[in-house]
């Protein structure tokens, strides 16, 4: 894999990671809103709101603070599910070509 292509695919990766923490701190913000008033807790909604907000906060900090260890996880995957050269790419050598040609006429 190229190396533009391997930084497009881990940017994309970190964006959906991104979006999907989001969705998550934005829906358990909603929902706890939400479900306090349908039982009348008994908390001041101010009070409800800033603790929702800092944990929002806190959410977006330990992902900042821990995307590099999952990157460095997820790479390790990924290096192994693609390897290390893309053999659609020029440069795979005329006899592995040649072989899966043979291999694949005769199937």
């Amino acid at each position: 894999m190229s190396d533009l292509k391997r930084i497009q695919l881990d940017t994309k990766i970190e964006q959906e990671v991104h979006r999907l923490i989001r969705n998550i701190s934005e829906q358990t913000y909603d929902k706890i809103q939400i479900y306090a008033r349908k039982n009348n807790v008994p908390i001041d909604p101010e009070v409800l709101t800033h603790i929702l907000k800092t944990v929002q906060i806190v959410i977006t900090e330990v992902e900042l603070n821990n995307i590099d260890q999952f990157h460095a996880r997820i790479k390790t995957v990924l290096d192994d599910y693609t390897g290390e050269e893309n053999p659609t790419e020029i440069g795979v050598s005329a006899d592995t070509t040649k072989k899966s040609r043979t291999k694949s006429a005769t199937v």
